[in-house]
């Protein structure tokens, strides 16, 4: 070591002695100093001048009202508990009492274990679906923004208080004034269609189609009822159903054109019937054409042949799982079968404003929808063919090993979907606030 290093180390630790003497006849910390953060858990963290030894920087801290807690070596940190008076003291008015011996001080934060938990109230008693594959993790990376699921059924109770406030509009149609505004085809489609009557009102006098919604996107954080799986994703309420549950391939096929040329991304067929037809496979590969990801029920007849869309190329078949992860009983089979979701014992919304159980197909499938509207806001120039194998590829195996005609690739797990997104650099990131807009506008794209 050269002299004059020597020479100044000697200097410094002189000095800092000395300064450990003033400060030892200093003024209590509890008297007026700058502002700062509040104190974690009472906790502080300092670094201190390198020319005191570990003794004296103990020294420094108790003569200040600091509780030495450790001195932790491999980070060159002290822990400390300020007590008594000076337990009021903001980490700014500790650190100007310390002066030029503490290089800094600051709060011991407290970090938390990730994940979003929704205030609805039925949602930690009643969903047990969502708990299943993995929602909380998955919100804190998406939660549908700007996303769009068309959903193909007996539409929707648009008065309900979890699902009024979640409704696609129409933003270039004036509702009630007669005309096509927007050119599409449609009168006064501001919310959507009704393909049963032919009007402006998809209006659910069934059932099925408010519970279907409920389970892709309820109003989410709310306070009110439950949470939906695409918590900021739209619902565009397209009604092929009539009261009695049933309804026509060329209302179905239509509704997924108008899903398709109306700006969804997604489309929800919790329905499906035993034939195949020219016309339904038109419409899903004009809908696919448009960049749309159809997913639809495999269907609850425990035969060895799935429903028809689901069984259609590239349409993503949903089959049930139960609260124990195996796939039910009452699944229809087979080789087109992609994915299970939780689809036992479904909690969700009801014509009447209220809330009950479903079960089936038609209640696995929208929980599939809601997390490709989460993948579709997380990465938007995501196709819907990634956005698929995706969601089979991350599927938690609940059958035979790897691909079974019960499960598909398995059950749906929405964290591990998100997780497994590569994303682009962070300067090249853009990241959509968290907020909801599910009453935004817009013109012919539903955007």
């Amino acid at each position: 070591m050269g002299i004059k290093r020597r020479l100044r180390d000697s200097i410094r630790r002189t000095a800092g002695i000395l300064a450990l003497l003033a400060l030892l006849c200093s003024a209590s910390l509890a008297e007026s100093g700058p502002s700062g953060p509040p104190l974690d858990r009472g906790e502080i963290l300092l670094r201190l001048d390198s020319s005191l030894s570990i003794e004296q920087g103990r020294l420094l801290l108790v003569s200040h009202g600091l509780a030495s807690l450790q001195y932790v070596d491999s980070l060159d940190v002290w822990r400390a508990r300020p007590e008594g008076a000076v337990a009021a003291a903001s980490t700014d008015a500790i650190a100007s009492q310390l002066g030029d011996l503490a290089l800094w001080v600051e709060p011991n934060h407290i970090a938390y274990a990730q994940g979003t938990v929704p205030d609805d109230p039925e949602y930690a008693t009643r969903q047990w679906g969502l708990g299943r594959i993995g929602m909380e993790s998955a919100w804190t990376q998406s939660r549908g923004q700007s996303q769009v699921i068309a959903v193909v059924d007996s539409g929707a109770n648009l008065l309900h208080p979890d699902l009024a406030d979640k409704l696609w509009r129409n933003g270039c149609e004036v509702a009630g004034n007669g005309f096509d505004d927007d050119g599409n085809g449609y009168v006064d489609d501001v919310l959507g269609w009704d393909f049963v009557e032919h009007d402006a009102t998809p209006a659910d006098t069934y059932g099925h189609g408010t519970h279907v919604s409920g389970i892709a996107a309820a109003d989410t954080g709310n306070n009110i009822g439950i949470a939906g799986v695409g918590w900021h994703a739209r619902i565009m309420p397209l009604r092929a159903l009539g009261s009695d549950g049933r309804g026509t391939y060329a209302g179905i096929a239509e509704a997924i054109r108008y899903a398709a040329d109306n700006g969804a991304r997604i489309i929800n067929l919790s329905l499906g019937g035993t034939s195949s037809s020219l016309l339904l496979a038109e419409a899903v590969s004009y809908a696919q054409s448009k960049g749309c990801l159809l997913v639809a029920a495999a269907g609850n007849y425990g035969t060895p042949a799935l429903l028809y869309p689901a069984a259609l190329d590239g349409v993503l078949a949903v089959g049930a799982s139960n609260q124990m992860d195996l796939p039910w009983e009452s699944n229809c089979w087979g080789a087109e079968m992609d994915i299970a979701a939780p689809g036992v014992a479904i909690y969700s919304t009801l014509p009447s404003g209220l809330y009950g159980l479903m079960t089936g197909t038609s209640m696995a499938t929208p929980h599939v929808s809601g997390v490709a509207a989460l993948i579709m806001a997380y990465e938007p120039d995501i196709s819907w063919e990634q956005a698929s194998s995706l969601i089979t590829a991350e599927a938690a195996d609940i059958g035979a090993v790897g691909w079974d005609p019960y499960s598909g690739w398995g059950r749906l797990d929405a964290a591990a979907a998100l997780r497994s997104i590569e994303r682009p650099p962070r300067a090249h990131r853009v990241l959509l606030p968290m907020i909801s807009d599910a009453n935004a506008e817009g013109c012919g794209t539903g955007q």
